[in-house]
């Protein structure tokens, strides 16, 4: 049998007084402090109705932003838990798909009322339906997958700094009052596009990162790597991460992390 361990953590940090972000580990959602479970891939309930983590992290202002990302995952979470899969990934991508459009229609309509004006969010997660990993996103938010010692971005930014970097600018030089950190898609924009990841076959040893730019943008790939690649259970990984960006970012930080463990004789 294989097994998966998921961990999750979330944080307001050192500089915010509320944390905007929200994080959907299986079915539990949650804006503070940890979550941790293990569970098998053939496990009955994870073969007939997938199994689900995304980090979603708000924009809008104190109320509107924390409102917007927990609208996000609460929909997300009941639109593709309410379809059965048996194992079906173009359903995995259907119930991905109009969830997130549920949650945008409905962030789109609160966000008509004055003091939830400019609410929004992004969005990045897996879907794992089997053995087979769909990821998935809206904004720069990210998914990442560390394998053989090397971390893989999964997701492209969307963002002007990214769009920036594809036409051969750099955002070095960027002044304070540079819009490079602009987002240019997710949650709350009427345009709102989901994008979706080639499904791939999980292997032994596999790490999955799904983090908010509060985590990955205080790291270097470098350090994630180094930790990642430490010989201590994930949670203590997973802790090291936030401990070592909560040194300069000024953001709330959110992080989960899924291990695929070695395949075990029943």
């Amino acid at each position: 049998m294989i097994w998966l361990t998921a961990f999750g953590t979330t944080s307001r940090g050192t500089v915010r007084e509320d944390n905007q972000d929200w994080m959907l580990v299986g079915r539990a959602l949650k804006n503070n402090g940890e979550y941790e479970v293990r569970f098998r891939l053939d496990d009955d309930y994870v073969c007939q109705w997938g199994w689900l983590a995304a980090v979603a992290d708000g924009m809008g202002g104190h109320a509107a932003g924390s409102l917007a990302a927990r609208l996000t995952l609460e929909i997300l979470d009941h639109h593709f838990f309410g379809i059965p899969k048996q194992g079906c990934q173009d359903l995995a991508l259907e119930s991905l798909r109009e969830g997130l459009e549920r949650a945008n229609h409905v962030i789109l309509e609160t966000g008509l009322k004055p003091e939830y004006a400019g609410l929004g969010s992004t969005i990045a997660g897996v879907a794992i339906i089997g053995g087979t990993c769909i990821p998935f996103h809206a904004g720069d938010s990210r998914v990442y997958r560390f394998r053989l010692g090397a971390l893989r971005q999964l997701t492209q930014d969307d963002s002007i700094a990214s769009l920036a970097e594809q036409a051969g600018y750099s955002p070095r030089n960027s002044q304070p009052q540079d819009l490079s950190h602009l987002i240019t898609n997710g949650l709350g924009m009427r345009d709102m596009r989901l994008h979706t990841g080639s499904p791939f076959a999980l292997q032994p040893g596999d790490i999955l990162m799904i983090s908010s730019d509060g985590l990955h943008g205080a790291l270097t790939t470098e350090a994630i790597e180094n930790i990642l690649e430490e010989s201590i259970p994930l949670a203590e990984r997973g802790r090291l991460l936030m401990g070592e960006a909560l040194q300069t970012s000024t953001d709330n930080a959110t992080l989960i992390l899924l291990e695929l463990g070695p395949t075990v004789d029943r």
